[in-house]
């Protein structure tokens, strides 16, 4: 940041614009400053600016950062468009999107297992060069998870809360940024009325709400209750285990759980009455890819996604060497049946 500030202090030359679309007066800024500017479009359209909004300065010898201020101060009402920096870039919004867009953009994912050491690294690694005009979200996540080499789960629940959809268009032009960055960029471009962000667990990246992302992060990232039973350490290894890849594009609840049960030789006992007013049904659809995630993982974002919620409304446990999976109410009574003493009567 140190770096892009003294650009910005540095003088031009020259600054005369007559009736200049505010893009290329941006872009000629890039060039003679050096530096790297990302101004959130969707966030400007608010305040009624758009790439093609013309604008009148002329100064001679001043410095960059007041040309910049000059050009925002002419394309807007005064204070309604602002800049900061924040990892090396000129980051131009509203003071109301900078001020969600600044800890995301510095944000590090946490990163305890060596599976989300292994993520936060990738993540660190530059995009040489992002070059988006109108790329629907799916795709701009889809390359950079092709670039980083990473799983990612992208919540639906998510995106609605945010008022983003897959199919947002995505307008990026940035060079030689880390990955994550460039992520958290695509994801404020496609939030439309709140903000969406990410977090690891279990080297998946969580893409939701950033709350929604960390409470599904500490949700994966528990380990359920069980006794410690031969036949219950079984199943909590086989859950640790490595699923190598899943995907289900609308798929019925009913049968990817069936599709664990028999891809894990396990026994999965589903609490539909206790489940389905939790909104999770046998026929509620599934979208999930992953690949190498832990059986437990899959189980968890498989409800989730089912549930059509940031976080799952249900869980599970093991007991007796069955995967119990309700609401928390259902498995409260369930775990409460499974050590009640049975008794016989005499005859």
């Amino acid at each position: 940041d140190k770096v892009t500030l003294t650009k910005l202090a540095a003088k031009v030359a020259t600054f005369d614009f007559d009736q200049a679309e505010l893009q290329d007066v941006l872009q000629y800024l890039r060039k003679t400053a050096g530096v790297r500017i990302y101004l959130n479009w969707r966030a400007a359209k608010s305040v009624g600016v758009d790439r093609s909004t013309k604008i009148s300065v002329k100064l001679k010898k001043a410095k960059a950062s007041a040309a910049l201020r000059a050009a925002l101060t002419a394309a807007a009402k005064p204070g309604q468009l602002t800049y900061a920096v924040g990892e090396g870039l000129v980051l131009i919004s509203t003071p109301k999107d900078l001020k969600k867009l600044l800890p995301l953009a510095s944000a590090r994912p946490a990163a305890e297992a060596d599976v989300d050491r292994a993520l936060a690294g990738a993540l660190e690694k530059n995009v040489l060069k992002l070059d988006f005009k109108e790329v629907e979200l799916r795709d701009a996540l889809q390359f950079l998870q092709e670039v980083t080499g990473t799983n990612m789960y992208i919540s639906r629940a998510g995106l609605k809360a945010a008022g983003a959809k897959m199919s947002a268009p995505i307008r990026l032009h940035v060079t030689d940024v880390p990955a994550r960055l460039a992520l958290v960029l695509c994801l404020t471009e496609a939030a439309d009325t709140g903000s969406l962000g990410y977090a690891a667990a279990d080297g998946v990246l969580l893409i939701s709400t950033p709350d929604g992302a960390k409470a599904l992060a500490a949700l994966i990232n528990s380990r359920p209750q069980a006794a410690k039973t031969k036949q219950n350490l079984r199943v909590l290894k086989i859950l640790s285990e490595r699923i190598p890849t899943l995907h289900f594009n609308d798929v019925e609840l009913k049968d990817v759980i069936q599709f664990l049960r028999d891809a894990a030789g396990l026994n999965i006992f589903m609490d539909w009455r206790s489940l389905r007013p939790a909104g999770l049904k046998e026929s509620s659809p599934v979208n999930l890819h992953l690949k190498g995630g832990a059986f437990r993982t899959a189980l968890h974002l498989t409800l989730a996604d089912a549930a059509g919620q940031r976080v799952s409304p249900a869980g599970f446990i093991v007991e007796d060497g069955i995967i119990y999976i309700s609401t928390p109410a259902g498995l409260k009574k369930l775990r409460e049946a499974a050590t009640q003493p049975t008794t016989a009567e005499a005859p």
